[in-house]
């Protein structure tokens, strides 16, 4: 009986392990490498107040306009259409966004729920101390580290 409560927590862990991998994989695709070629890009831009640099062109309000028209050539007409179609797609885009980041930490926190039911109290602390680590990104996504069920803490 040991053995089989060994084997099932060995693989909630290594499943646990594998999402997550998965799931830093997929961020580490959209959020980093897509955008390298932009970042070096807008690097090399100035930004209207003269600052330089990925960060400060990247959030003003015209950056995408500024970049597209700059790699695509866009004529003053383009420029306009694409100013009218970023703005008025800008709060569905945002809406879909944290939508999207309130469903993966439901999803997460519905996981690790689901597989502290299978444990008991110690392994759930073992458990706990496993999907942590010191810079508070649990190995259940950002913010997850030393968080029960709910994000209430541990117990």
């Amino acid at each position: 009986m040991r053995g089989n409560r060994s084997v099932a927590w060995f693989g909630s862990f290594v499943a646990v392990v594998l999402i997550a991998g998965a799931g830093s994989g997929v961020l580490m695709d959209r959020y980093y490498l897509r955008h390298a070629a932009a970042r070096t890009s807008a690097s090399r831009q100035r930004t209207p107040a003269g600052r330089s640099g990925p960060m400060s062109m990247r959030h003003q309000p015209g950056w995408l306009l500024q970049n597209l028209s700059a790699r695509l050539q866009l004529s003053p007409e383009q420029q306009r259409q694409v100013k009218e179609i970023l703005a008025r797609r800008q709060d569905s885009i945002e809406r879909v966004r944290a939508d999207m980041q309130a469903r993966m930490a439901r999803e997460q926190e519905a996981l690790r729920a689901e597989l502290e039911a299978v444990l008991t109290p110690e392994q759930r602390k073992q458990f706990r101390d496993l999907t942590a680590d010191r810079s508070g990104r649990g190995v259940m996504g950002p913010g997850t580290a030393g968080r029960g069920r709910a994000g209430k803490g541990p117990g």
